[in-house]
C-alpha cells in the first residue's frame, strides 16, 4: 500500500469490538475494496462526531492481511476517554469511517533475519499483526518478542504463546512489573547483537528509552524500525 492511499482514503464499515484485555477493545472493520498491506504497518482512521466534526487518528493495525479485516485495538476508560475515542465507541454494526493507509517501515523483508520485537503495553499492536500472519502462512520467523507489561493479563497474551508453539523459530519473554527490559534482557535474546534487527513500539518515551539502551549496546540506526506512538490519548 502506497502513500497515496493517503489521498483517496478507503471506506470501511464497522463490524463489531471485543475486549482482548481489561479496559482494552479490539474494533474490527470490513473494508469495501480488497485491501493489501504488510502486516505490521499503521493506517489513519477518520470518523466523525455526533456533531459532524471530522476527527482523525493513528493506529498500528492489529489485524493480519490474512484475515481480510481491519482492526485497531486501543484502551477505552469511558468518560475519561478522548473525544475520538468515545467517538469511535459510540460505532454502531453497518457505520462507516475512512482509512488512510496502511503504510509504514513496521514490517517484516526477510523471516530468516534475526530480529527482535520490543514492546510495552498496546504497543503490541503490530507485533500481533505480523505473528499472526507468520502463522497464517507458515513463515520461518526467525524472531524474539519481549514484552514488558504492568500487569500479567498482557494483551493477545494466550494467542501470541499459542503461535509460539507454532513457530520453531519464535519465542516471547514476557515481562511483568517490577520487572524491567533492560540491557541484559536484550542482550540475552540476541546471541549477535550486530546480525540482529530491532523493532519497537510504544510511546514516543518508551521508544526512547528503548533506542537508548540499544545504543549502549552498540546497535546502529540501521538495524532499527520504530512505530512510536505519537498523539494517544486515554
Amino acid at each position: 500500500m502506497s502513500i497515496s492511499t493517503f489521498i483517496h482514503p478507503i471506506t470501511l464499515t464497522f463490524i463489531d469490538r471485543s475486549e482482548v484485555a481489561p479496559a482494552t477493545f479490539t474494533f474490527s472493520f470490513k473494508p469495501d475494496i480488497p485491501l493489501t498491506w504488510h502486516a505490521g504497518q499503521h493506517g489513519m482512521i477518520e470518523l466523525k462526531t455526533s456533531k459532524g466534526k471530522t476527527m482523525r487518528h493513528m493506529f498500528s493495525l492489529s489485524s493480519a492481511p490474512s484475515e481480510k479485516i481491519v482492526s485497531i485495538t486501543t484502551h477505552y476508560i469511558g468518560e475519561r476517554a478522548s473525544d475520538y475515542k468515545k467517538s469511535l465507541w459510540a460505532l454502531r454494526p453497518g457505520d462507516t469511517v475512512r482509512l488512510r493507509g496502511p503504510v509504514g517501515p513496521m514490517y517484516i523483508r526477510d523471516p530468516k533475519q534475526r530480529t527482535i520485537f520490543i514492546a510495552s503495553g498496546i504497543g503490541i499492536t503490530p507485533f500481533r499483526s505480523i505473528l499472526v500472519e507468520a502463522a497464517a502462512n507458515k513463515k520461518d520467523l526467525h524472531a524474539t518478542l519481549i514484552y514488558e507489561n504492568r500487569h500479567s493479563s498482557a494483551i493477545f497474551r494466550d494467542e501470541i504463546e499459542k503461535i509460539s508453539s507454532q513457530l520453531a523459530h519464535f519465542d516471547v519473554a514476557f515481562l511483568t512489573e517490577p520487572a524491567k527490559i533492560t540491557e541484559d534482557v536484550i542482550r540475552s535474546s540476541a546471541s549477535d547483537i550486530g546480525a540482529t534487527m530491532f523493532y519497537l513500539a510504544g510511546s514516543p518515551s518508551t521508544i526512547m528509552r528503548y533506542k537508548k539502551l540499544l545504543r549502549n549496546l552498540g546497535v546502529t540506526r540501521s538495524q532499527i524500525k520504530n512505530d512510536p506512538f505519537y498523539g494517544y490519548k486515554t
